[in-house]
């Protein structure tokens, strides 16, 4: 079985590779429960597989006030409410089977402008929240 080592992560927003500024990446999907499947005469209970869930995305980023940068281009979309793809691969190398790009349409539900202690790294958590449904591209 092959292993991977998680340290050149991919991240696009609206467009603009913030790669450069993010330190943790979150992404999970997951199954909805459809309910039981148990039917009369089954001795035993169990569920049924519903639809797939893409739970909100959370970025851990370096704050950056400059031109272009974190703060600006995500407080104007943040400000507007705007939808807008995230894409999310693996490794920053190009698309393929391998290295799989994850888009989602989302908008931001939480951003940080200032946060820490004297003396810390300026982050900023972002969460993305998921508004549509997720493409996988492999090639």
């Amino acid at each position: 079985m092959a292993k991977h080592l998680l340290y050149n992560a991919s991240v696009v927003l609206n467009s603009v590779d913030f790669s450069d500024h993010v330190e943790t990446v979150e992404f999970t999907v997951t199954l909805n429960n459809a309910g039981s499947a148990a039917t009369m005469g089954d001795i035993e209970d169990y569920s049924m597989a519903g639809t797939r869930k893409v739970s909100p995305i959370t970025l851990t980023m370096f704050q950056d006030f400059a031109a272009s940068e974190v703060y600006a281009t995500l407080s104007a979309l943040w400000t507007n409410r705007t939808s807008f793809n995230a894409v999310i691969k693996a490794d920053a190398g190009a698309t393929a089977t391998t290295n799989p790009a994850f888009t989602i349409s989302c908008f931001i539900s939480s951003f940080p402008i200032v946060s820490g202690t004297r003396g810390d790294r300026h982050m900023s958590q972002v969460v993305l929240e998921p508004a549509a449904a997720m493409t996988i591209a492999t090639s």
